[in-house]
């Protein structure tokens, strides 16, 4: 029987083990952690189904006797048991990219720095609106593997939300090869996994602490393309275009360049490489800043290019609710705004928020750095609409050498993340102004006070409502 080592115990893990024992084969369910620690029901699923657990670390003995290894995207390609696998060319494959190479209709793939997740919602909506049956997962809700099997109708499209962790495990090249022919002996129906339309929106700095430098970053972004056929769409932001040439990156399919959209317009035009366009009104259109008009772009090529109506598109232009902790104003108090952007994860969307709120705020920002240069705070355009800075959690003295020009508030001392949150709140407050905005857009990750943005967000919301 064939045998597939899965890497990780989070919910990518959880899936690829369930399609592998689906499937009928053996598997081998890794990870770092020793078995006391590992959910008592999962033991239990794993007793049940005759998966082999591999605990407290990734044993070479049981992971390099398997066809095929699948890691969990937060797994480091340099960890040590993945380097040995190449050396013995065992054939590494994400669970995304399993999904995609086994999904038996169109596929939408979209990255970027910022934006994945409203314009993945986007396409998805509008496709549905317009009658197509369609599927919207990846990075964001249900893993897209616990899906494939449900799906027998070839014209099913697969809107997919790809993060740069999941593009690392796309296998390309000699890689690809390898990679195939591994699967196809589990299961016949696998093809190169590649999307027939591909969104690059934005490529800022990120995850640095996790990639060698920028370019490194920049090329895993780039990935998503190289997966691609000549024949097939790219949809680029501008700016990534511009980023990409820097860096070297060439791409051989057809491009749209996205425009950069006018925040103060109240229409979107679509223009066809071909020639043609199209007028989509968007004086109903919630989420705020310019950022988000072009993720709305982004959308309206990739839901047209794949049959959705233009009459449905606009419905749901009218009527789309963002994500949650995306500028989403919490409240008002004596004149000032309460807006939550937890998801304000890096600087790039930090600076976005402060462009599209079109006044005055005072900023909450901090957490983890992730090895972000931030230095574009000190900057005309953010001494215009920063008011003053509120500053938690690890990146406090970076941040503050970066704000220096602005008043600053520092939260330390004892207290859990909710406890600062609070004082956060409270500080932001008697430093504003009537006719401000308390912006959260912390420009890190939460990880070291909170379980993550979205708690960080119900953090800031509490905190509101306290005053």
């Amino acid at each position: 029987m064939s045998r597939i080592a899965v890497l990780g115990i989070g919910k990518s893990g959880l899936s690829a083990a369930k399609w592998a024992v689906t499937h009928g084969l053996e598997c081998v369910l890794s990870d770092v952690l020793p078995l006391k620690k590992w959910p008592e029901e999962l033991v239990s699923w794993c007793e049940l189904h005759g998966v082999s657990i591999d605990a407290g670390g990734h044993s070479s003995e049981k992971i390099l006797s398997s066809q095929l290894i699948v890691p969990s995207p937060g797994i480091p390609l340099d960890t040590p048991i993945l380097r040995a696998a190449k050396r013995e060319k065992i054939p590494i494959c994400g669970e995304l990219a399993l999904a995609v190479g086994l999904w038996p209709g169109p596929k939408i793939g979209i990255t970027g720095t910022n934006g994945k997740t409203t314009c993945t919602n986007l396409v998805g909506e509008m496709l549905k609106r317009s009658g197509r049956p369609t599927f919207a997962g990846g990075n964001l809700g249900t893993p897209v593997l616990e899906k494939v099997h449900e799906v027998g109708e070839e014209e099913t499209i697969l809107v997919v939300e790809v993060s740069s962790f999941q593009l690392d495990l796309f296998p390309l090249g000699p890689d690809m090869k390898r990679t195939v022919e591994a699967v196809k002996r589990l299961v016949p129906s696998f093809r190169p996994p590649a999307f027939d339309v591909s969104i690059l929106l934005n490529i800022s700095q990120d995850h640095l602490e996790r990639y060698k430098d920028f370019g490194e970053y920049v090329k895993s972004k780039a990935r998503i393309f190289r997966t691609q056929s000549m024949g097939s769409w790219g949809i680029i932001g501008r700016d990534a275009i511009n980023t990409l040439k820097e860096h070297g990156v060439s791409l051989r399919l057809r491009q749209i360049a996205l425009e950069t959209p006018d925040g103060g317009e109240k229409v979107v035009v679509l223009k066809w490489p071909e020639g043609g366009s199209e007028t989509y009104d968007t004086s109903r259109f919630k989420p705020m800043g310019r950022h988000n008009r072009e993720n709305l772009m982004a959308a309206l090529y990739a839901a047209r290019l794949l049959g959705a109506r233009q009459s449905a598109c606009q419905e749901v232009i009218n009527g789309f609710s963002p994500p949650g902790h995306r500028l989403e104003l919490v409240a008002e108090k004596s004149g000032i705004r309460f807006i939550d952007d937890s998801k304000a994860t890096n600087l790039h969307a930090t600076l976005a928020a402060i462009e599209a709120i079109g006044g005055t705020c005072v900023l909450i920002c901090g957490g983890q750095a992730k090895g972000q240069d931030f230095s574009p705070l000190n900057t005309p355009q953010v001494r215009e609409r920063v008011r003053g800075a509120v500053i938690m959690g690890e990146a406090s003295g970076e941040l503050s050498s970066h704000l220096g020009w602005t008043q600053q508030v520092a939260i330390n001392g004892d207290g859990d993340g909710w406890e600062k949150m609070h004082q956060a709140v409270k500080a932001a407050f008697e430093m504003a102004r009537s006719g401000d905005v308390v912006l959260l857009s912390p420009a890190c990750a939460s990880f070291d006070l909170f379980s993550g943005y979205g708690d960080r967000g119900d953090a800031f919301r509490a905190a509101v409502e306290r005053l």
